[in-house]
């Protein structure tokens, strides 16, 4: 099994935020910047409302995951395209531009981050929305550099893998870089992969959002929408400004 199947496997037992997506993404057209494997495109595929599901992934072997995915290869409604989001368009403007996860940590520099924010407003109808969900990160932790996750998945062939995430940060680039390595429980076989993420700051994504003509209309920081104490997320609702 290769690095892009097991990253389907671990990412689709992610359900923490799933409840939350479906609440704000209720508009007829929703695009879905990062796709990854379409974890969050059998979601949105159970939207009665939504008549246009678009999931714009650069990965191809994702991509492929995605499209054979039977939830979303058996949907009209919903296209995966490949390509890299900040030079694709939609064929008409969406009333929802989601960035689920941390998918707007995938761009490490604030210049590009802000350009994509920019991007996502361009694909707007005019009372569209974007919507980001960014981690809330622990700063008093930072003076960890390392850090270290382990639990075990089991892939569909029943098979089980031992999965360690182990990440470093380098704090004066604000970015954590990460090594995942799976290994299969029953013979030793490891894969492994990697990735990288900007850890940036409430002030900064707010700033980050001013540059890009995006207005924060909403603010949450709970996976259950809630207006209590707690603080496992942000989760931004952005409308369009001044472009």
């Amino acid at each position: 099994m290769d690095a892009s199947r097991l990253y389907k496997i671990r990412t689709d037992s992610i359900q923490t935020d799933l409840a939350a997506i479906s609440s704000l993404c209720d508009g007829e057209s929703i695009l879905e910047v990062g796709a990854g494997a379409g974890r969050v495109l059998k979601v949105l595929a159970k939207l009665e409302q939504a008549s246009v599901i678009i999931g714009v992934e650069r990965d191809a072997a994702l991509v492929d995951l995605a499209r054979s995915d039977e939830a979303v290869r058996s949907d009209p409604r919903i296209s995966v395209i490949h390509a890299d989001f900040s030079g694709y368009l939609p064929p008409a403007p969406v009333s929802r531009v989601l960035f689920s996860f941390n998918v707007v940590c995938e761009f490490l520099d604030p210049r590009s981050r802000i350009e994509v924010l920019r991007h996502a407003a361009r694909c707007l109808t005019g009372d569209g929305r974007v919507i980001v969900f960014a981690p809330l990160h622990d700063f008093e932790a930072f003076s960890e550099r390392e850090t270290e996750h382990r639990f075990s998945m089991e892939g569909p062939d029943g098979q089980s893998w031992t999965t360690t995430i182990r990440c470093r940060r380098d704090h004066f680039n604000q970015v954590s870089h990460c090594v995942v390595t799976y290994v299969r429980d029953v013979d030793g076989h490891a894969v492994e992969s990697r990735y990288s993420n900007a850890l940036i700051t409430r002030n900064e994504l707010l700033a980050s959002y001013e540059a890009a003509g995006l207005v924060l209309i909403n603010e949450h920081t709970s996976y259950d929408l809630g207006d209590g104490d707690s603080r496992e997320c942000l989760i931004h609702i952005l409308s369009k400004g001044a472009l």
